[in-house]
């Protein structure tokens, strides 16, 4: 194409400084992209712990009341022999 070396290296300069904004854009685009999805990870993950806490809440709450429930009819039995 060009028989002059240094003419090459200065279009090669100048072609790879006009594609640097461009690149600085994308991966300016894919870090908010990052740091969006990294957020809404972190909001659904506390979302399934919440559920997951109040299911086991309610878990103990029911076993608490069989647990006594069990207790009253063994008393029942005990005070009947």
């Amino acid at each position: 194409m060009f028989t002059r070396k240094r003419l090459k290296i200065k279009l090669i300069f100048i072609q790879f400084f006009t594609i640097i904004p461009f690149l600085i854009f994308i991966f300016y685009i894919f870090d908010l992209w990052y740091d969006t999805r990294r957020s809404l990870v972190l909001n659904e993950n506390l979302n399934y712990a919440k559920l997951v806490g109040e299911n086991i809440k309610d878990f103990i709450v029911k076993e608490e009341l069989i647990t006594k429930i069990i207790w009253k009819s063994w008393l029942a039995k005990e005070q009947i022999n």
